[in-house]
């Protein structure tokens, strides 16, 4: 086997063997682009603004501005993105999985706003509001969606939160690598209502 052949099986080996974040990133960040690209002709052809859940749905910030800080631009100070609200509203019919998906988004910033938090502190914002929000999630997604699909679309959710830029990135894995090894564990039930509508 020559040298420059090495070298090929090596990255090969690699890009298979690895499913780290990083290596993904230039792929879903194209991805998410492409969705925002996709949602903002649909918006410029449209009449007038549409209305979900009671919330007059923003307009699709541009890349470029809302991608420029780790919060981006959430013009109508709901506490979810605009871009992300957009994409929620515009992927799901049911009210009760568009609130799900839109108490989750809140819970993926407030884990990346507090990336530089202590320890503690990040442990209490992992428990006490990413966790709710993932079983809020998931018991709505049991009640319309088949169990098997419930982990990839949670995932499609994740990344369009997270692999817009690379700020957002670190913000989330640093978050929550840390949350997972200072106690934080993810509720996987419960008794109690963790919606927070």
């Amino acid at each position: 086997m020559t040298l420059s052949s090495r070298y090929l099986v090596a990255l090969f080996l690699c890009l298979g063997l690895c499913s780290c974040s990083t290596i993904q990133a230039p792929y879903k960040k194209v991805k998410v682009w492409n969705e925002r690209r996709v949602i903002r002709n649909a918006q410029e052809s449209e009449d007038a603004p549409k209305i979900f859940d009671g919330e007059v749905e923003p307009r699709m910030p541009s890349n470029w501005d809302n991608d420029s800080t780790l919060p981006g631009i959430d013009a109508n100070n709901n506490g979810v993105r605009d871009d992300v609200e957009i994409w929620i509203n515009r992927r799901w019919k049911s009210s009760g999985l568009r609130k799900a998906f839109k108490q989750y988004a809140r819970a993926i910033q407030k884990m990346m706003a507090n990336y530089q938090a202590s320890d503690s502190d990040l442990r209490d914002v992992a428990t006490n509001t990413y966790s709710k929000a993932y079983l809020c999630l998931s018991s709505n997604y049991s009640k319309t969606i088949p169990f098997h699909e419930r982990d990839d679309e949670i995932e499609t959710m994740r990344d369009q939160m997270v692999y817009s830029s690379w700020e957002r990135i670190h913000a989330w894995n640093v978050s929550y690598d840390r949350a997972r090894q200072n106690g934080f564990e993810l509720f996987h039930g419960g008794s109690y209502n963790a919606c927070d509508f």
